[in-house]
């Protein structure tokens, strides 16, 4: 999987780089709130499921899309396995 990429999700532009090269378990998101660029975290198991690392730190907009973040990346991953 390559390591930095950009998904648009419901018109948000969000950059990822990947700190696991072998599956899709560990993510810095990076992502324009309110005018300034924002760091998240993104973890979860490698093959089932990914969430926010602290889910208290996100705005509602990032929360929201959580799931849809994570299906693009394992469809990503899929695509290239």
């Amino acid at each position: 999987m390559k390591s930095n990429f950009t998904l648009t999700v419901a018109e948000h532009q969000l950059d990822l780089i990947s700190m696991n090269a072998g599956c899709p378990k560990l993510f810095q998101i990076f992502v324009n709130v309110e005018g300034q660029r924002k760091r998240f975290h993104l973890q979860g198991d490698g093959a089932t499921y990914l969430s926010f690392a602290n889910p208290e730190d996100c705005p509602p907009f990032l929360l929201a899309l959580e799931k849809d973040i994570a299906n693009m990346i394992f469809d990503q991953y899929r695509k290239i396995s």
